[in-house]
């Protein structure tokens, strides 16, 4: 028994399974991870010594040198990049397309940095860790006049605020510097205690502490301690006991120096609408959701600075809650009530997730788009009946679909959209087939219930073949390696499980509906007399009321437009083209040979991603090599102020100006 004879002596059968998949896919299409692209292996490994107290040079020939030596025979790596700094040396092993294994390569350089034997004896474990691909969401710039350790205070705050909201695990604040303990020794007390540098050092290296290394400043020497803890401070260091005198007294370190706080020394600064700023980024991890993260932010952030909640309803918010959502009206009023420092401004800007909403936007309003474009097709050539079932045949796809991506681990992204919007009018093309020959044969007078069996069994091969071609065109996508076959390989996922699905509606779903089709017109007075000797199993009107008279004329029209319209001139060009075959292959050859051309010639041309317009404009402000940190702050001041003048430029929302920076 074939799969449309089984379907059509099972409707109850089939509509449970279609209503299942109408439920489950109703589910998962609001469970299911959203985010800008899909998850991609690991593209490198990082490599990183500390040594406290090292000049870079030192380092870079007792550590640095050794780990690429170590590593550079090791099979997978393409590039090795090193960077050494005070105290510490990075080492980037980018790995090559073909890996597919990143844990073996991972374990097998870790075993040759662990065979390096003549490593310095006072080198702390060497950490060897993988290169995730990590891409922000959305980010809070927190800007005003204040000093520097206040807004670093207010950024730390914030970021810890964030952290407890729902779904963010990972926020990186940028434009701040790390804090230091400057300790300031004196030549004249070391020279009364008899005390040298290094002794100094050497206790403050004792209380564990990263030493980054002596500077001179004049007539002092200046120590940089950098903390290993937020509650280590200047404080903390003056208590020290160097060492004590002949007499046993103690001497401390606040004894012989100047100990306060600061910070790294950098001539990295930055502004944000010529303000000193610090900028708060959002990541997201590998299983969160984008979308929700961004959502759940700017709810924050509208909630504490006293805008108006223009999220979902609290209705619509609890019946998100309940599929696994943040309940975002709820949000809102837990932090309205706390409003942020007026000193400060809290500005969203660069909203990753905006581009998903707005693809997903895109996907929704082309598939309302598609299916009515799909049922005024059908219902002008088609039966209403026959093209209302097809086009739910649509949604059927789309459910079914999000169905599969879930079970696979697939997320909503730019790739997957693209598969569906790609997919959204060749999915409807075999219910089209079996549709037409079924409404075919009752229109020939066979009864629906046989009409649906025979119908579908007839043209089943044809459209099972035609389906297989579309899916093998896909099939290829899955077996790119690398990186691009981890961005690639969701489309061809998404393409293939849209069109199965759509083949087994056709095959199972719509020749259950279809066998309910009521006589055609024309034959409806034959089968009510025929149906008294029970050939005819026809359902027929007892009485013609007006909306079968509506339908009759209606029907009349359709026919009558289709015959003078499409069907008399597609047979007289027909039967031209068959007349003059050859005249007619030749012109078809000569098109194609024609679009090669406009290929081959660079007429049409061709690029793997189009040039697209970008919303952020770079503008680089090179001085000359000498120049000081002032001067170039008073030009980066005056650019600034020019384009943050609204009446100037209405167009540009924000300025965020960074100095002391190269680019290349």
């Amino acid at each position: 028994m074939s799969l449309p004879s089984y379907s059509v002596r099972n409707p109850v059968l089939v509509n449970m399974l279609m209503l299942v998949i109408l439920a489950a896919g109703f589910v998962f299409a609001f469970t299911l991870q959203r985010e800008m692209f899909p998850e991609s292996r690991p593209k490198g490994l990082l490599v990183s010594a500390f040594y406290p107290g090292v000049q870079p040079e030192d380092i870079e020939k007792a550590v640095t040198i050794k780990i690429e030596e170590a590593v550079r025979s090791i099979e997978g790596i393409e590039k090795i990049e090193s960077q050494a700094g005070e105290s510490i040396s990075f080492t980037t092993l980018t790995l090559m397309q073909s890996v597919d294994d990143v844990d073996a390569v991972l374990q097998e350089v870790r075993n040759e940095v662990d065979s390096i034997g003549d490593l310095p004896a006072d080198l702390e474990k060497i950490s060897i860790r993988k290169v995730e691909p990590q891409l922000p969401v959305i980010s809070i710039a927190i800007y005003g006049e204040a000093s520097e350790s206040a807004l670093k205070n207010a950024a730390q705050d914030l970021r810890d605020e964030l952290l407890k909201l729902p779904g963010v695990s990972r926020v990186q604040l940028d434009g701040i510097r790390d804090d230091e303990i400057y300790v300031d020794v004196r030549p004249d007390k070391l020279v009364q205690y008899d005390i040298t540098f290094e002794e100094v050092a050497s206790a403050i290296r004792a209380t564990n502490v990263d030493i980054s290394g002596g500077q001179l400043k004049g007539e002092r020497s200046t120590i940089a301690v950098r903390t290993m803890g937020e509650e280590q401070n200047a404080r903390d260091l003056r208590d020290i006991v160097v060492r004590s005198d002949s007499s046993g007294r103690l001497i401390h370190l606040s004894d012989i120096a100047d100990v306060f706080d600061a910070f790294v020394d950098d001539d990295v600064k930055g502004e944000f609408n010529g303000k000193p700023f610090v900028n708060c980024v959002i990541f997201k991890a590998e299983a969160e959701d984008a979308v929700q993260i961004s959502a759940v932010v700017k709810t924050y952030v509208a909630a504490r600075s006293g805008e108006p909640y223009q999220g979902p309803s609290a209705g619509l918010s609890g019946a998100q809650a309940m599929l696994g959502r943040p309940n975002l009206h709820q949000i809102y009023e837990e932090h309205r009530q706390r409003p942020f420092p007026d000193i400060y401004t809290y500005r969203l800007h660069t909203d990753i997730a905006r581009f998903v909403e707005g693809r997903l936007d895109l996907m929704v309003r082309n598939g309302k788009a598609g299916l009515i474009l799909v049922l005024c097709s059908l219902l002008l050539f088609l039966n209403w009946r026959v093209a209302v079932w097809v086009a739910c045949g649509l949604v059927v796809s789309f459910l079914g679909t999000f169905i599969v991506m879930w079970l696979l681990g697939a997320s909503v992204n730019l790739l997957s959209m693209f598969g569906l919007i790609i997919v959204l009018g060749i999915i409807v093309d075999d219910a089209i087939v079996i549709g037409e020959n079924v409404y075919r044969h009752v229109e020939e007078g066979m009864p629906a219930f046989q009409a649906a069996i025979h119908g579908a069994q007839e043209v089943m091969w044809p459209v099972i073949v035609s389906v297989s071609t579309t899916i093998g065109a896909f099939v290829p996508l899955f077996f790119i390696r690398g990186q691009i076959g981890d961005f690639m390989g969701q489309l061809p996922l998404v393409v293939i499980s849209a069109l199965s699905i759509s083949l087994l509606e056709a095959l199972v779903i719509l020749p259950a509906h279809l066998r309910h089709l009521p006589m055609h017109r024309k034959l409806q007075k034959v089968s009510g007399d025929a149906s008294s000797e029970g050939s005819v199993t026809a359902r027929v009107p007892s009485k013609d009321g007006l909306f079968h008279r509506i339908g009759v004329i209606g029907q009349q029209m359709k026919e009558g437009l289709l015959q003078n319209i499409l069907q008399r001139p597609y047979e007289r060009v027909l039967r031209v083209c068959l007349t003059w075959r050859y005249v007619s292959m030749a012109g078809v050859m000569a098109a194609l040979i024609l679009a090669f051309g406009l290929l081959v010639g660079g007429v049409v041309r061709w690029q793997f991603i189009q040039d697209m317009d970008s919303e952020t404009i770079i503008c680089a402000l090179e001085m000359p090599i000498g120049t000081t940190g002032d001067r170039l702050k008073g030009q980066l001041k005056r650019l600034t102020d020019f384009l943050v003048d609204e009446q100037r430029f209405p167009e540009v929302i924000n300025v965020q100006a960074i100095s002391g920076r190269q680019y290349d």
